[in-house]
């Protein structure tokens, strides 16, 4: 073989080469293209299956609770929550999207305040999961509900005195947890609405009696420990003066 030939041989072994490995590479783009097509189909028909699951778990709890098969209509929007958002996750604020998983999350928190009594921390973290992250107006509106129910069975605390603290009886002490769990459920306002006395008072009264029902019943003290509850109590009020602007708070504080 010449060397002009050699060359020539060389050349053309070398772009063969080449080219085999470029249609390698493209095969396998090709089956990984493929693999991904799959995987998504896969997903989405599993998703659409999961939602069609769904909404039939909804479509039976509905029918089992029209028949007055509460308990039964519960454990099957119990399990249709536990499924999940089967939705576009960029599209979960949308009515349109969520409305089979929001259904199903303010059912089961129904189910979860009507098994365990008013004080449900359960049931009110799925409102706020659905009100924040769903933009669900039934969620928000319930928190509002719940907040203003804690305030007004928590207004009993407003003619107390002293001793009505540190000595409380059975309709104090529930006077004082509603005024706890109206203040953990959070001011349901919007930002601008903090310092709005109208908008701010379900939070900001409760936060005050919570304050002190920390501050004076020994039942409400944390960890048993009352200087530590005194301290917390008046951190709670500080916020109350500077974030929402209550004038209450702040002469509190002041008597502190």
């Amino acid at each position: 073989m010449t060397a002009g030939n050699k060359k020539l041989f060389t050349y053309l072994h070398s772009f063969k080469t080449k080219r085999m490995l470029n249609n390698k590479m493209r095969l396998k783009m090709s089956k990984l293209k493929l693999l991904a097509v799959s995987a998504l189909t896969l997903f989405a028909t599993h998703a659409l299956a999961a939602k069609d699951s769904q909404s039939a778990l909804i479509s039976k709890a509905t029918t089992l609770a029209s028949k007055g098969q509460i308990n039964e209509a519960c454990q099957n929007f119990y399990k249709a929550y536990g499924l999940g958002y089967q939705g576009n996750p960029k599209k979960s604020s949308d009515p349109k999207e969520n409305k089979t998983y929001v259904k199903a999350a303010l059912e089961a928190a129904a189910c979860m305040e009507r098994e365990r009594g008013p004080f449900d921390y359960d049931a009110a973290t799925v409102y706020h999961d659905l009100s924040g992250n769903y933009n669900s107006k039934e969620a928000h509106e319930r928190l509002n509900q719940m907040q203003q129910i804690s305030l007004k069975e928590a207004s009993l605390l407003k003619s107390h005195g002293l001793q009505d603290f540190t000595k409380a009886n059975a309709a104090t002490n529930n006077a004082c947890k509603h005024a706890e769990f109206g203040y953990y459920l959070g001011f349901l306002g919007t930002e601008d609405q903090k310092k709005d006395e109208k908008a701010n008072a379900g939070y900001v009264i409760n936060g005050i009696y919570h304050s002190t029902c920390m501050s004076l019943n020994p039942n409400f003290f944390l960890n048993g420990d009352p200087e530590v509850s005194r301290l917390h109590a008046i951190s709670t009020l500080e916020g109350l003066a500077s974030e929402y602007g209550s004038s209450f708070a702040a002469k509190l504080l002041d008597a502190q």
